[in-house]
């Protein structure tokens, strides 16, 4: 039954990717090849078009909620964050400006970390990124990625439960490498300002 409710809408993607969105443990990932599964064995209920469009729509505004949830969270305790983690607060201004100026590409590099999407989406809008410039990011990102991830699932028809399993084991990973980098980078932007 759980097979044929996973097959069955579209709708069903999008909403699984809104909670996504939520921090509530779906795969967006998981989804997408679970779906290029899917498509590889002809198992789909409805057009492929429908499930491509739940799947892309749900991304994207899956990761612009995480955003707007940053940008909350900074509205309601920015400023006590800043004097909490910041003892100097023009230190904290210059690093939020520091990540506003690099920043506006994280809608496109957060569709690649595996793993840290939430976490990024979260962080961008807590820092005051543009909204725009963060959305069209996701929207380019989502353009490359989710062809990827559907490919994968595509390719692995025969074994889909094992690419999913293999997603959910190593996907940690890459977000460890790609937050990684991005935290080298802003560490050594800010060392270089304040030096």
């Amino acid at each position: 039954m759980f097979d044929t409710l996973l097959m069955a809408n579209p709708a069903w993607y999008f909403f699984l990717l809104l909670l996504a969105g939520n921090g509530l443990g779906v795969s967006e990932d998981a989804l997408a090849v679970w779906v290029g599964g899917l498509i590889g064995r002809g198992e789909l209920l409805h057009p492929v078009p429908y499930y491509i469009g739940a799947l892309y729509a749900g991304v994207v505004l899956s990761d612009t909620w995480t955003f707007l949830l940053g940008r909350f969270a900074h509205s309601m305790v920015g400023e006590r964050l800043k004097k909490r983690v910041f003892r100097d607060p023009k230190k904290a201004d210059r690093a939020l400006l520091k990540i506003q100026k690099y920043g506006d590409k994280v809608g496109f590099v957060q569709r690649f970390s595996i793993g840290a999407r939430l976490g990024i989406a979260f962080m961008a809008g807590f820092s005051g990124i543009s909204l725009t410039k963060f959305v069209v990011g996701t929207m380019i990102g989502a353009g490359i990625t989710l062809p990827l991830q559907l490919g994968l699932g595509y390719l692995m028809r025969a074994h889909i439960s094992k690419a999913v399993e293999l997603i959910r084991q190593y996907g940690w990973i890459g977000a460890v490498i790609v937050v990684g980098i991005f935290v080298l980078i802003i560490r050594k932007k800010l060392k270089h300002d304040i030096d």
